[in-house]
Parts: C-alpha cells; structure tokens; sequence
C-alpha cells in the first residue's frame, strides 16, 4: 500500500503564489525602424557573414561544421500575445575554439513557407522577447545604402522564404566546466506549427590573426505546439535544479540573457534527468483553457504521485497532498485572462533510493469535469 508524505509548503505554496499571478510580457513588436538594433561597424560584420552563413543553410548547400553545437531542450509556453514563448538551452562545444568571443544568429523559418517576391513583400513584423529585434539583414539601419540593396540581392538569388523570427547575439562564452560544453539560453516566439531552427556561430576573434575564423551551422525541425484551444493543457513540465522568488522583475536586458525568469519566478532548469540524493527534484509548469465557474474563477486539483521502476515494471512508492487552485487558494485579483494559472513543487531526495523513477501528475478541472495526466521521468543517484 502506498503511503501519503506532505510535500514541502515553502515551494509548492509560497513560491506558487508568485506564479499565479504572472503573465508571460512578451509580445510582437513591429519591425520599424526606431525598434532596429543599432549594431557597430565590427557588429555589422559580423551579422553580415552570419547571414550569409545562416542563408547557406536555409538553402540546403553545405556548411562548415568547425564548431559542435546542439540545442540541449526546447520549452514551450504560452505568452501574452497568443503566440508560443519558446526557451531554449544552447550548448558549444568551446573547446575547439581559440577564443570564447563568438557571434550567433538565430532564425526560425515556418515550414512551407514560400518565398515572397519583392514588389509583394511588407515591412516585416519579428516577435522578440526585448527590445531586441532583428529583422532582416537588409533592414539594419546602420547599413549603408550600397550595402542594403547588395545584402538584399544576394538573398533574392537563393530565393529564401522569410524568417518568423531572427536574432543576433554577441557573446563571451564562458569556461565550460569539468570538460563539458559551454551552455547559453535565449528564446524565441512562434505562432503554432512546424518550423526549422537555424543557428549560426562564428569565432570573433581567433588567436592567430592569419587562421580563418571558426564556423558552425546547426540546424533542428520542431513542432510549435498550440495552446489557443478549448481543451484543458498544460506548458511543458520543466525539472528545475532551482526555483526561486526574485524582489522585482528583470529588466529587458536580462530577460533577454534569462529566457527561464517567468515574471518574477527564476527557474534555472536541469538538462538531464539525473538527480543526486542531496538535491531537490523541482518540477513547474502552467496550465491553460481551464473551465471558469459562475465567479469567473476556475477550480483545478493537482495530485502527485511516485513510482519506482524495476525489473518487473514500477510500483507505486507514495503520493503527496495534492495542489488546490481555486478561489480559495488564488489571490483575490487573479484574473484568467491576465494571470497564468501555473503548478509545481519541490521534494528533498535524500530519502530515495538510488534507481529510476517516474512522477504522475493527475490534474483535474472540476469545473468542467475533464482530467489530464502528465509524467516525468528521473534517477536518483
């Protein structure tokens, strides 16, 4: 028979009334020209050879592959504009390079999205996270003339479908630890379906002036999920090496450089699934469409239970007391249509055992009667 533990109050309550009551601020920008990064001269540069990197990719033709790079976890949630809010964990394999000075670009391309002729082609809108943007090359203001109209020829010979969205980072990666590689996050919107993500890297300054610079491309198909229904769903289930309060929001900059800060909640979340005994396994989460009752307020059960693998399956170890989100336990200005309903707690390890195992998480919308179930899977060693 499993046994009932009660799970930690200071996270899964406190720290839950921190998130109920924050909504994703992030939101399409027009792509006009006040809103254009302002880039140096040694900048530009820079963003032109990535474009024209990047442009080789989104052609199919081949890519230099000097520097290994991968995106360790895509997550999804749901943002204030209706759009999906997409952080990402981006890992460099710094090892290879003489330098930790790179420039990245990213570009997110819709599948099946045909190119544009110029005559037809609008002032683009790009969706970023900051004040931030960067729309197209061509449309970086402090490109000279001549160099515009070359920019935009080049792209219309390889006859390229638009970006959804397109950003620009310069970074000093920092030292990869025990050996590992260097690892960044950032994020990006998309409106649901499936999109090509392109990232291209370039070493800033090698050691050796006369050396090229080191070149990557990596390249990912993902499928943007749609939370703009009527059926009850939740964002990705995030494990969290840390969860914790912040005093005050981030300001853009930051949030730019901290993808995972959720309103005033910062979430630093794991890369793998392992945990060692004297960690917290941290688990958070938001849920979307839930059904409102006659005081516009919705009324969700979240029940939490472990189970333990082995040889013969997995048994059931216990569960803890469940999560009530409802007028009873929500602030009283909680407004569905401004505040994200979140879920997520946290539970010590040190009474695991060693092995794998599997966190059920049941929710219910009274209201409407509909439930949901969503699983974890971790170790402890």
């Amino acid at each position: 028979m499993s046994s009932r533990r009660r799970a930690r109050p200071s996270v899964s309550v406190c720290v839950l009334g921190f998130v109920v009551l924050v909504a994703l601020v992030v939101a399409p920008l027009q792509a006009q020209e006040k809103d254009a990064r302002k880039l140096d001269r040694t900048q530009l540069a820079e963003a032109q050879a990535l474009a024209k990197l990047v442009d080789t990719a989104q052609a199919g033709q081949a890519t230099p592959s000097d520097v290994p790079i991968t995106i360790d976890r895509y997550d999804f949630f749901r943002a204030a504009s209706g759009h999906t809010y997409v952080p990402f964990i981006l890992s460099i394999d710094s090892r290879v390079l003489a330098n930790p000075a790179v420039s990245v670009m990213l570009r997110v391309v819709k599948k099946g999205a045909k190119p544009v002729p110029p005559k037809e082609r609008k002032a683009p809108q790009v969706t970023a996270v900051s004040d931030r943007p960067v729309n197209d090359l061509s449309d970086l203001r402090d490109l000279t003339e001549e160099e515009r109209a070359k920019a935009q020829a080049e792209r219309e010979k390889l006859n390229l479908a638009p970006a959804a969205f397109e950003d620009l980072y310069f970074l000093d990666l920092k030292p990869a630890q025990a050996g590992g590689p260097a690892r960044l996050s950032r994020a990006f919107l998309a409106e649901a379906g499936e999109y090509d993500v392109y990232l291209g890297l370039k070493e800033r300054k090698p050691a050796d002036k006369k050396q090229k610079p080191r070149l990557g491309v990596y390249k990912q198909t993902i499928t943007v999920p749609d939370y703009n229904g009527s059926e009850i769903v939740t964002s990705s289930l995030v494990l969290a090496d840390k969860i914790e309060p912040l005093a005050k929001p981030l300001s853009a900059d930051q949030q730019w450089e901290n993808p995972y800060t959720i309103g005033q909640l910062q979430i630093v979340p794991k890369v793998d699934t392992r945990f060692a005994k004297t960690q917290e396994l941290s688990v958070y989460f938001q849920i979307y469409n839930a059904a409102l009752n006659s005081a516009g307020k919705p009324d969700v059960l979240v029940e939490w239970g472990f189970y333990q693998k082995n040889a013969d399956g997995e048994k059931k170890i216990f569960t803890t007391d469940p999560t009530i989100l409802n007028a009873s336990t929500l602030p009283p200005q909680f407004d569905v249509a401004k505040h994200q309903l979140a879920g997520g707690s946290a539970w010590p390890l040190s009474s695991f055992q060693a092995g794998d195992f599997r966190l059920e998480i049941k929710i219910t919308d009274k209201v409407s009667g509909k439930t949901l179930t969503k699983n974890v899977s971790f170790s402890v060693s």
